[in-house]
């Protein structure tokens, strides 16, 4: 059982820990136009890719969600009629990435195809 003496020190440091996130940090743009040497970085692309049936991408797709938090990069989007033809794509480096459905991954993976599956 935890005495009251270790709940006050669990309860400092973690009122410690949440004061100092609460706590307003100079963005790099901002440090950055202070100390003069703002530099635009190269434009990257990202590449998407989605099918028809997966709706949290069509609504990112429409509200123009990742354009919004990626504003240096240049959002492509690539429709595919299903899962495997998508993971074909991202073992080739033709699409950064996508969603499917919980089959197409086994069989890459059983084809050995180079692919990170989060």
């Amino acid at each position: 059982m935890i005495s009251l003496k270790q709940w006050s020190a669990i309860g400092a440091i973690s009122l410690g820990l949440g004061l100092s996130a609460c706590q307003k940090t100079e963005s790099h743009a901002q440090a950055q136009k202070e100390a003069g040497t703002t530099q635009t970085a190269p434009v990257k692309t990202l590449t998407i890719g989605f099918q028809k049936s997966s709706l949290n991408f069509l609504i990112a797709k429409q509200q123009k969600i990742f354009e919004q938090e990626f504003p240096n990069a240049k959002i492509e989007w690539r429709e595919f009629p299903a899962g495997p033809q998508m993971l074909e794509a991202l073992a080739v480096g033709a699409v950064d990435f996508g969603a499917v459905g919980n089959t197409p991954p086994i069989f890459a993976q059983a084809a050995d195809k180079d692919l990170s599956y989060v």
